[in-house]
């Protein structure tokens, strides 16, 4: 199984109209990864609302009983953590938290 947060990536479109959360308000600029094309045709996108170190801990929580019970309860033999989004935490030009 694996496991992912979606973070600066994915538009509100997505989310019901919610705000995607990032551990920096910075907004994806990447060319192609930065647009988003949904029934609405292509958007840019949005500046992330930051998460506080606490909500930060929470997802951290998340993970860890996901991992849990994927592998406890529903019998997964193991988990994947999708890093590619893990940028978001350690490149340069935004906060670390």
């Amino acid at each position: 199984m694996q496991l992912w947060h979606s973070g600066r990536t994915i538009h509100s479109s997505l989310l019901d109209g919610r705000q995607p959360v990032s551990s920096s308000a910075v907004r994806m600029t990447d060319p192609v990864r930065g647009k988003y094309l949904d029934a609405l045709g292509r958007r840019e996108a949005e500046v992330p609302r930051e998460l506080s170190e606490a909500e930060v801990k929470i997802i951290v929580e998340q993970f860890i009983n996901a991992a849990q019970n994927a592998v406890c309860k529903a019998g997964f033999d193991g988990v994947e953590i999708h890093g590619v989004n893990c940028k978001q935490i350690v490149t340069p030009s935004l906060k670390y938290v």
